[in-house]
């Protein structure tokens, strides 16, 4: 807070150092004064009008005396002969301030006037620097009341996000603020002005310190895939990546073939690094994996080279010889037979009185046999008898049987329609499966079933595919 004094008026007061003059009571001190505060300005820039009546001896003009809690602030603020006002600045807003003025001649100086006392109306003082903390992509900024509100009271705060120019205006009562829904991984600071009507915009704060919001998971790194001891199987390996500043949530694992994926599996185990695709046909696959957290999904892997498998139908194939040669042995029993459609009949291969029938003449053959089937035709199958013989030798679950297990939560499933395959492929019938809004799949198989693994295909509204395998152990 710096006055200005009128170079008469200093000259005037280095005379009266410098030689004998008049006592000061030879002036007349100013009368009928007068200080008035003022409505504008910055905080620091306030003023205030000083009024009197002029003295007539004073040719040198008047000194006015600044005062705050007893002592001068500042230069003296001078004005030239013959004024009767001047304007003194630099004042703080807000603040009650006393101002004195004495008359200044050629060869004496008046006595100081008694005090009066002003007030300059400003914008409020400078906010302290706020804070800020963020909840995911969401952000609370807080600040405290300016020390002065410059005069006049408070009616509103500004705040802005000073690298996006983001602004929020909240009540004079009000000391935080809430921005939503930054971009992933933006930075973020933010200052503050308070608002009291005498300017349209207050002192901005220091800026609060910047941080980096969260954002989807780094690219995974590392993705393979590798041949099992299975004909039908891979396992897709990787490493797990940085989570972006949130939590992961699980992985999205993708088989692909041909340069299209074939296949996706959600894996919320958040420490996991692999994971099996089962009943796999025949061809060259390979994998690409992304990490998720609540923010969203990371960028997929780098796809590596594809691995080639013999896949189910060798596995099938391979079932289906070791089973056909028993099969043949059945056959052997009526090797005199025209026709080998007889050999998935048990039944027929206890008469022998069926030799006869080689001659062509049908009606020969409905004579010998007791049999109430006159033509093999209806009960044969183009299948392998091998196809019943395992359930009857394997070992199956005694009562119904419950499993469950868990897709991602934000995946809306209403809708949703499910296929149950067993580790070959083939689709299970009779299997009751329900999924809930938070992604628990409840998976119920019937008496009689097969222990093993089972895959749950779930195929949403918006015809997306996710598997999910379950295991029925024996009871």
């Amino acid at each position: 807070m710096i006055k200005k004094v009128v170079p008469t008026v200093l000259f005037a007061f280095f005379l009266t150092l410098l030689a004998p003059i008049q006592s000061a009571s030879a002036l007349d001190i100013p009368s009928g004064l007068s200080a008035t505060g003022n409505r504008n300005g910055g905080y620091s820039e306030g003023t205030v009008t000083i009024s009197w009546t002029p003295v007539a001896a004073a040719d040198n003009g008047y000194a006015i005396q600044t005062i705050l809690n007893g002592s001068q602030v500042g230069d003296f603020t001078g004005a030239g002969q013959g004024a009767n006002s001047a304007v003194v600045s630099g004042l703080q807003g807000g603040t009650t301030y006393s101002f004195k003025i004495r008359a200044v001649s050629t060869s004496a100086l008046s006595s100081w006037s008694s005090a009066v006392t002003a007030s300059p109306i400003t914008s409020p003082s400078t906010p302290a620097k706020p804070t800020h903390s963020n909840s995911l992509l969401d952000v609370t900024v807080r600040w405290a009341a300016p020390a002065s509100d410059g005069g006049a009271g408070i009616t509103s705060y500004v705040v802005t996000e000073a690298n996006s120019g983001r602004t929020q205006t909240v009540n004079s009562t009000t000391f935080n603020a809430q921005f939503n829904s930054f971009a992933s991984g933006s930075k973020v600071k933010f200052n503050v002005r308070a608002i009291n009507g005498v300017t349209a915009e207050g002192t901005a704060s220091a800026n609060s310190d910047e941080t980096t919001l969260p954002s989807a998971p780094s690219k995974v790194l590392g993705a393979a895939v590798a041949r099992t001891t299975a004909n039908d199987e891979l396992r897709v390996t990787w490493e797990i990546p940085g989570n972006g500043g949130s939590a992961l949530t699980g992985f999205e694992v993708f088989l692909r073939k041909s340069g299209a994926d074939v296949q996706t599996v959600q894996v919320t185990d958040i420490e996991a690094t692999s994971t099996l695709f089962t009943g796999l046909s025949a061809g060259s696959f390979s994998a690409q994996v992304l990490a998720k957290n609540v923010i969203g999904s990371g960028e997929r892997s780098t796809e590596p080279t594809a691995i080639a498998i013999a896949g189910l139908a060798a596995a099938v194939a391979a079932s289906s010889g070791s089973s056909g040669s028993g099969g043949g042995g059945g056959g052997g029993g009526g090797g005199s037979a025209p026709t080998p459609s007889a050999s998935p009949t048990p039944s027929a291969s206890p008469t022998p009185s069926a030799s006869p029938t080689p001659t062509p003449t049908p009606t020969v053959s409905a004579t010998p046999s007791a049999s109430p089937k006159p033509t093999p035709r209806p009960s044969a199958t183009p299948t392998p008898v091998a196809m019943p013989s395992p359930s009857k030798s394997s070992t199956t679950i005694s009562r119904p049987t419950t499993v469950t297990a868990s897709l991602p939560a934000s995946i809306k499933f209403a809708g949703a329609t499910t296929k149950i395959t067993d580790s070959k492929g083939k689709t299970v019938s009779g299997v009751k499966v329900s999924i809930s809004s938070k992604g628990k799949v409840s998976v119920t198989f019937p008496k009689g079933t097969k222990p093993g693994t089972y895959k749950v295909k779930v195929t949403t509204k918006s015809k997306k595919v996710y598997f999910v395998s379950v295991a029925v152990k024996k009871k």
